[in-house]
């Protein structure tokens, strides 16, 4: 009846609530969220290992993500993740998966951890 028109209107939210729930599945009640106050704010940060790792989510290509950055550059860690329709790219320390590897995070975690030594 509406088209698609709804999805472009809410593909945003939709694409969060995806990844929030597959976190959610494999991570529990153990994902947080950072703020710096009013001017940046990063969807999920995650506890892996030893580490805390920021997740952004993106529901286009366009993967620009302020608030992810000001957070790279405030803790410098060692693995980001961003969700996005974008392939998979790692740039630093910022690995880049297409949204639906959501799912799995945690099995190819072994990988990420390699990817960043």
């Amino acid at each position: 009846m509406s088209g698609n028109r709804l999805f472009t209107e809410f593909k945003g939210i939709l694409s969060e609530n995806y990844v929030l729930q597959s976190l959610r599945r494999q991570f529990g009640d153990s994902i947080f969220y950072w703020t710096s106050g009013n001017t940046a704010e990063v969807e999920f940060v995650l506890q892996m290992d030893n580490g805390i790792v920021p997740v952004e989510e993106k529901s286009e290509t366009n993967v620009k993500a302020k608030s992810l950055s000001i957070y790279r550059k405030t803790y410098s860690p060692s693995l980001s993740l961003r969700f996005s329709t974008r392939n998979i790219r790692k740039d630093d320390d910022l690995l880049n998966l297409p949204l639906y590897l959501a799912d799995r995070i945690s099995d190819i975690h072994s990988i990420t951890s390699s990817l960043i030594e």
